[in-house]
């Protein structure tokens, strides 16, 4: 009895590793393409508390970069299109809404 996953024929198994740390970020701060690969650079804002008659200080901090390849980059530009005319029919998402459900591949709901 084997423990490794069934493959279909071109396309490899999925395999989640939790150990993955997950990544915050108020903005996308850089982006390139090179023809090969798409480079982005996350950023988080932070904000002091504002000194006497002065506004707060502000800094934008990398959250993290993440390179695509080409096949990678078409793949998250057709998801960013389909999520876009969702939110098109939908409206505006709603700041207390309950989280939408996430289908991830292989029709696991979370």
């Amino acid at each position: 009895m084997s423990t490794e996953p069934k493959r279909r024929p071109g396309k490899p198994p999925y395999i989640d590793r939790p150990e993955v740390s997950e990544v915050y970020a108020d903005s996308l701060y850089h982006m390139t393409y090179d023809g090969r690969s798409l480079r982005m650079e996350f950023a988080v804002y932070r904000t002091e508390a504002p000194q006497e008659d002065q506004p707060p200080a502000s800094w934008a901090y990398t959250a993290c970069r993440v390179v695509l390849s080409s096949a990678g980059m078409v793949d998250m530009l057709h998801k960013m299109a389909r999520l876009q005319r969702r939110l098109a029919d939908e409206g505006p998402p709603d700041a207390e809404a309950a989280p939408a459900r996430v289908t991830q591949r292989g029709g696991k709901d979370s």
